[in-house]
């Protein structure tokens, strides 16, 4: 369980809608301490797991949108008008990146195609 989440105001909202619903489950126990145990931790553990699975998904697909773009610039030629601010030259640190980026879109990454051409 990440509780770095904790830190995000939405979520927070969120657990506390969450957990005065659960609050009307109690009746269902005999004990608060069974209530605790049998309802209550099943459901903070899910709450999380939901949440880090849909910000992992959702970093994926950015850091896919950035490869992409990232690719894309250096593939596409210079236009002489203007000054250039694409990638420089496949030398240095900058080339570690374009090669990954390159293998990601030709190969593909997790299931996702990139398509830039």
């Amino acid at each position: 369980m990440n509780i770095s989440i904790l830190e995000d105001n939405s979520f927070r909202d969120t657990l506390r809608l969450q957990i005065t619903n659960w609050r009307r489950t109690i009746k269902h126990y005999p004990k608060k301490t069974l209530w605790w145990e049998r309802h209550v931790k099943k459901r903070i553990r899910q709450t999380f797991q939901s949440e880090g699975t849909a910000r992992n998904k959702d970093r994926k697909d950015l850091e896919e949108f950035y490869y992409a773009a990232i690719y894309q610039q250096y593939v596409t030629p210079p236009n002489n008008k203007e000054p250039s601010h694409h990638i420089k030259t496949p030398e240095g640190k900058n080339n570690k990146i374009v090669k990954q980026t390159y293998e990601r879109c030709t190969h593909g990454y997790n299931g996702y195609w990139c398509h830039t051409k």
